[in-house]
């Protein structure tokens, strides 16, 4: 016969003796662990969890709203592990501060610690303030550019090397800054994450500041996940030096290549000691159908004949690979890099007086000059043994000088190449004194 009581096992009583030793106080006294007697065990261990979720340097408002803005320590201690926690953005402890706006414009910004600042607010605009922190643990502001409208208000970037924890959005209303409060507070939840770059290139200019965002040509960009991206520029455009040489190139580079010859014979590509350029067939490597770019820009691919010797193709053959260099390596280990160059048969040049004359080359290597009465004048610049960059002028009576330094505007050319009537190459060469002379390639 039932007594109208719930049976109960010995585990039930266990657990709920458990139980109200976590949550009620008075059957836990707290003091054999060093905690509060008032306290509870499951308010020690929630406290345990909120330090452990606390963030560095985090932005709220005061208990009651006013004109404060706080901002947590960078480091907090488990109350029940005593372990410690870090995220610190400074060589030094950074134990909490404060920013108090004031109540009007032109009225002090006082920062604690940091540096001071005057606020300048219009009446009826809205102005959003970064609060940052520099490397020794100094608070500091930086006022954006105001507006009529809380959107339209400028969010300003971080200093040079300083970190941005958020920001706050200030509202002067009829002359009176509103108060501070937490739906106006918004943090940067990492603040690596507002680390900007300084972008430059090789010679210093230009030079661009507080980077945050590169931009790259559509479809080179591929998310990887887990935030890696990759980035394909095999079809971007060429980097040039200041010079406009096309020596800089964000394309793959490939080492050693092979073709096949009309008889379907497979040549591979290598390059003796001396750099000049060796074919042997019967290669088992995958043909390479690639092609560069020329010194004028224009894109040539490659072919091979029978008896394998090396072609350069322009137009380029359709189908082939762009890449960036191609490089031949020697029995030695040296690479030598493959490139084409236009044959410029003949040039024309502008003497002081307006005269053109057309710059040729005898079957000896002589250079001559004719005089003409068409053509366009090139204004064109090589370099020295030493890689002193010396211009190519000529006279008014038709003779071909140097120019030291060149003129402004004269075309870096990496080399001029010259073909005589009895179809013989020569190159355009200028000495470490400046004086010009041919040589046979």
């Amino acid at each position: 016969m039932s007594d109208g009581r719930t049976s109960t096992s010995t585990r039930q009583v266990i657990s709920r003796s458990l139980l109200d030793k976590i949550a009620n106080k008075n059957e836990y006294i707290g003091t054999q662990d060093n905690k509060p007697a008032d306290s509870t065990e499951l308010k020690n261990i929630l406290n345990g969890i909120n330090s452990e979720l606390n963030l560095s340097y985090f932005l709220s408002e005061s208990t009651t709203p006013d004109l404060f803005l706080n901002i947590s320590p960078d480091t907090f201690q488990n109350s029940e592990t005593s372990l410690n926690r870090t995220h610190t953005q400074t060589n030094n402890s950074f134990p909490g501060g404060t920013v108090e706006f004031p109540a009007a414009d032109a009225g002090a910004i006082v920062v604690t610690p940091g540096l001071d600042s005057t606020l300048s607010l219009s009446s009826g605009n809205f102005k959003k303030v970064l609060v940052q922190i520099d490397e020794s643990g100094q608070l500091s502001i930086k006022q954006g550019a105001e507006a009529a409208s809380a959107a339209l208000a400028e969010v300003p970037e971080a200093d040079g090397r300083n970190v941005g924890i958020g920001y706050v959005v200030l509202e002067n209303n009829a002359g009176v800054i509103q108060n501070i409060t937490n739906d106006i507070i918004f943090q940067y939840v990492d603040q690596n994450s507002n680390l900007s770059l300084t972008v430059q290139e090789v010679d210093g200019s230009p030079l661009v500041q507080k980077v945050t965002t590169i931009k790259f040509p559509n479809d080179t960009v591929t998310d990887d996940g887990n935030g890696v991206v990759s980035v394909d520029l095999s079809s971007s455009a060429n980097l040039v030096d200041d010079e406009g040489n096309s020596t800089i190139k964000l394309k793959p580079s490939i080492t050693n290549f092979t073709l096949q010859s009309p008889d379907s014979t497979i040549w591979g590509f290598t390059t003796g000691n001396d750099g000049v350029i060796q074919s042997e067939s019967g290669s088992l490597n995958p043909v390479t159908n690639v092609k560069i770019l020329r010194d004028d820009d224009e894109e040539v691919s490659f072919r091979v004949t029978d008896d394998g010797l090396l072609q350069a193709v322009s137009p380029a053959d359709a189908g082939t690979t762009l890449v960036n260099n191609i490089f031949l390596d020697s029995p030695e280990g040296t690479a030598w890099e493959l490139r084409v160059t236009t044959l410029a048969a003949n040039f024309v040049l502008e003497s002081p007086n307006g005269t053109l004359y057309e710059i040729a080359i005898t079957d000896g290597g002589v250079l001559t000059s004719t005089e003409v009465s068409e053509g366009v004048p090139q204004n064109i610049k090589l370099r020295r043994q030493d890689l002193t960059e010396v211009g190519i002028q000529i006279s008014d009576d038709g003779e071909l000088v140097t120019e030291n330094p060149p003129q402004a505007g004269a075309v870096l050319k990496n080399k001029i190449f010259l073909k005589s009537p009895d179809d013989t190459i020569f190159e355009l060469k200028i000495n470490n004194d400046d004086t010009i002379f041919t040589d046979t390639t």
